[in-house]
């Protein structure tokens, strides 16, 4: 059980730091994020939606629609099926105030310039 528990707390790390290694990115910013997910602009995402932007636009496809539904699981506190901006944001942010504070700050880079982020 310890391990267990200990195994869980590493991962944590392990996630919180590669936020962190996100928001240390300077191209990087919510709003072109979620709008490679959010291909129809309904201001939501479903699971399909984020099998295909994974897929198509970022050429992730070892992802499964088991991992996507443990990301929705996880960040559709409500259980819609769906997740907002809102959502989006707060899956993708450092706890830290200063590291997430880098990339909520950070305007939109690609899409105020009318070219795709990919």
């Amino acid at each position: 059980m310890i391990n267990l528990l200990k195994e869980i707390v590493f991962l944590e790390r392990e996630v919180e730091s590669a936020k962190i290694d996100l928001a240390l990115k300077s191209d990087f910013n919510l709003k072109d994020a979620f709008r490679m997910f959010d291909s129809k602009q309904y201001s939501q995402i479903t699971p399909p939606d984020l099998m295909e932007g994974l897929h198509m636009n970022l050429g992730m496809a070892d992802f499964c629609e088991e991992d996507v539904m443990l990301f929705f699981a996880r960040h559709d506190p409500s259980c819609r099926g769906r997740i907002n901006f809102i959502e989006f944001s707060q899956a993708l942010l450092p706890f830290s105030s200063e590291y997430s504070g880098l990339i909520t700050d950070r305007p939109e880079f690609f899409l105020r310039r009318g070219v795709c982020p990919i």
